[in-house]
């Protein structure tokens, strides 16, 4: 997924730990994505590494003030698609009700259990927009992908 999410542009990942997590990285691991995102910065000519930051957990990460603009991936949410068609607006500020125009944009994507419905409560109250891809689960790395993509497309970061 940081080979993919470096290839793209991303700036910066921060691993979350959720309720529902089931993999904690280690500075072993963390290392090992820091080789992985040189090796992609070579392949795809981007001259600048994507930061990769110790893990935190999702309180934390609400507090923090240096990611005004949020999307989390979420089953809740009307599906982007769906919504762009019967509103012909643009797909996310038809989903989301949010401004079309970015300068920067945190993505969340949570555990593989999925977030839990206090988690959705608190992204939600941070100001954080749900965004549903589709009717199915998507893995982890699908996710983030999709939501990446879509956001490149949406605001031509």
């Amino acid at each position: 997924m940081v080979e993919k999410l470096t290839e793209l542009g991303v700036s910066r990942f921060v691993p979350l730990i959720t309720q529902r997590s089931v993999v904690d990285p280690r500075e072993s691991k963390l290392e090992k994505l820091r080789q992985t995102v040189i090796s992609a910065c070579k392949q795809s000519h981007r001259d600048w590494l994507m930061e990769i930051e110790e893990p935190l957990r999702l309180t934390e990460w609400l507090n923090r003030k240096d990611h005004p603009n949020q999307w989390f991936g979420s089953l809740q949410a009307p599906l982007v698609a769906q919504r762009a068609l019967n509103d012909s607006q643009p797909i996310v500020s038809a989903n989301s009700h949010m401004p079309v125009e970015y300068s920067s944009l945190a993505i969340l994507i949570g555990p593989e259990g999925g977030w839990t419905s206090e988690e959705e409560s608190q992204l939600m109250t941070s100001g954080a927009r749900p965004v549903r891809l589709g009717q199915f689960v998507l893995r982890t790395e699908t996710a983030a992908m999709a939501l990446t993509t879509l956001a490149l497309n949406e605001f031509s970061l």
